[in-house]
C-alpha cells in the first residue's frame, strides 16, 4: 500500500512542529516533529515498508502516523493500515519513554476566523485637541525634559552648582556598595486559563481540550506570546501566539483572550501555560478522562 498526500495542503515549519493547512476543508493541523517527517517522506512512491526504513522506526509507527495523517485529511490511503493502538503501542514502550514521546501526534486546530468572530473589538476613543498657548514674545523656549520652574522660586545664580535634594524624612540612606533590590513582577500581569476537556465525536478514544486564557493584560505583554503545553508525559511543545484572523495553533482575539483547541488521547494529561517574555502570566491543567489499566 502506498499513501499519498493530499493535493493543494499548505505546510509551514516552525521549530519542531508543522502547522499543516488544507484550504479544501479550511481546516489546519499542527503535526509534532515525527508525523511531520512522516508527512515530508510521503512521495506517493514509498511503501509503508519503504517509509518505516526511511525513518528508521517500525512500521507499526508508520502505521499509527499514517493513520492519524488520514484521519486529519492530509493523506490518502487506497487500504486500511494495520496498526496498533496508541494505547496498546504506549503500554508496549512505557508511558514516560523517550520512544513513546517520538510517536507521530496530529492535532486539530481551531480556525481563528471562529474564535475571532466571537470576540468584540472595543472602540477607540478620539483624541481630544487641546489648543496649544503661544509663548509671550522674548520669552526663551524652555529646553525639551527641563521642567517648569515653581512660582516664587528664585531663578538659580550661573554658575552656581544645583543644591543635592534632601532626603525624604524616615528614608533609610542606601549602604555604599549595597545592590539594587531586583524588582519584582508587575502587579496585574497575570491571567486566567481554563482547560475545558469534551469528546471527540469523530474519535471514540480521543478528546478535544480547549485551551482558553482570558484577562490577558495588554500592558505586560511581551512579543513573541508563547503557549507552552505538554502532553501526556512527553515533552513540552511551544507555539507562537499569533494575531487573529492568522493561521496559528493559538490565537491572540481583538477582545484580549488566547484561545484554541488541541486534540488528545483520552489518557493524555494536558498542562498549558501562557508566557510573556520570560513572565508565566497563567497556568492550567487538564488530567486524562480514561486511564491506562
Amino acid at each position: 500500500m502506498v499513501p499519498r498526500r493530499v493535493a493543494g495542503v499548505l505546510v509551514e515549519v516552525a521549530g519542531d512542529e508543522w502547522v499543516a493547512y488544507a484550504p479544501s476543508s479550511n481546516t489546519a493541523h499542527a503535526l509534532n516533529r515525527a508525523a511531520g517527517e512522516l508527512f515530508e517522506a510521503i512521495d506517493g512512491v514509498r511503501s509503508v515498508d519503504d517509509l518505516a526504513e526511511h525513518l528508521d522506526v517500525s512500521a507499526e509507527v508508520v502505521g499509527l502516523g499514517l493513520d492519524d495523517l488520514a484521519e486529519a485529511g492530509l493523506v490518502e490511503l487506497d487500504d486500511a493500515v494495520p496498526r496498533t493502538s496508541r494505547r496498546d503501542m504506549l503500554k508496549k514502550l512505557g508511558v514516560g519513554s523517550a520512544a513513546a514521546a517520538a510517536l507521530p501526534v496530529v492535532e486539530t486546530i481551531v480556525m481563528p476566523s471562529a474564535l475571532a468572530a466571537q470576540s468584540v473589538v472595543p472602540p477607540t476613543p478620539a483624541p481630544t485637541d487641546f489648543p496649544t498657548p503661544s509663548p509671550s514674545p522674548g520669552t526663551p523656549a524652555p529646553t525639551p525634559g527641563t521642567p517648569a520652574p515653581t512660582p516664587g522660586t528664585p531663578a538659580p545664580t550661573p554658575g552656581t552648582p544645583a543644591p543635592t535634594p534632601a532626603p525624604t524624612p524616615g528614608t533609610p540612606a542606601p549602604t555604599p556598595g549595597t545592590p539594587a533590590p531586583t524588582p519584582g513582577p508587575t502587579p496585574g500581569c497575570s491571567c486566567s486559563m481554563t482547560l475545558i476537556r469534551r469528546p471527540n465525536p469523530s474519535n471514540p478514544s480521543g478528546d478535544f481540550v480547549d485551551i482558553v486564557a482570558t484577562g490577558v493584560p495588554g500592558g505586560c505583554l511581551e512579543l513573541p506570546l508563547t503557549l507552552r503545553r505538554a502532553l501526556g508525559d512527553g515533552p513540552a511543545a511551544d507555539a507562537t501566539v499569533v494575531a487573529a484572523p492568522a493561521v496559528g495553533l493559538f490565537v491572540l482575539t481583538p477582545g484580549g483572550s488566547v484561545e484554541g483547541t488541541v486534540a488528545v488521547n483520552k489518557f493524555a494529561s494536558v498542562t498549558a501555560s501562557l508566557i510573556s517574555g520570560s513572565t508565566t502570566l497563567c497556568s492550567g491543567v487538564s488530567p486524562p478522562s480514561l486511564f491506562l489499566d
